[in-house]
């Protein structure tokens, strides 16, 4: 059976088109049209995702990266991106299971200094907002995203 999973969007400007990867069997509902009208789609989330990256420059290529959570059999991931003015805070859980992880700030880490909260800007589940302190607590659902601004 061919792997579907990286198949392309068809659109309606191309509905005859060949493809290199074969075309998913529901393409006549999952496609670009549909995914432009869904707010959670992914197309739409990288449509938000890029205008955020363009808007921050934190988040470009020459924004600081901090390693918060990365642990070799933890299997998620959590790092912050901060530069001239913004800074935010990304975690990662591609795993089915949730994961709960505690992250120490400390005072060298000069995009958390006189900040008080992580405030969700675009995450692939609803997330609250998490107060900051000396010790942050991130309760991450199983394949999940989530990129905080630093506020």
């Amino acid at each position: 059976m061919p792997n579907t999973c990286n198949a392309p969007l068809v659109g309606k400007y191309w509905p005859d088109a060949k493809f290199y990867f074969p075309v998913n069997k529901d393409a006549s509902r999952r496609n670009v049209e549909s995914q432009r009208k869904q707010a959670k789609s992914i197309l739409s989330t990288v449509r938000k995702l890029t205008k955020l990256r363009k808007a921050n420059p934190s988040l470009g290529i020459f924004g600081n990266i901090r390693h918060l959570h990365l642990e070799k059999d933890s299997r998620s991931y959590i790092y912050s991106r901060y530069g001239k003015g913004d800074a935010f805070v990304l975690c990662l859980n591609p795993s089915d299971t949730p994961r709960s992880i505690s992250v120490a700030i400390e005072n060298r880490m000069t995009e958390f200094k006189h900040k008080k909260a992580l405030v969700p800007e675009i995450c692939s589940s609803r997330s609250s907002a998490i107060a900051l302190g000396k010790k942050v607590s991130f309760e991450l659902p199983g394949n999940y995203f989530g990129l905080f601004r630093i506020v």
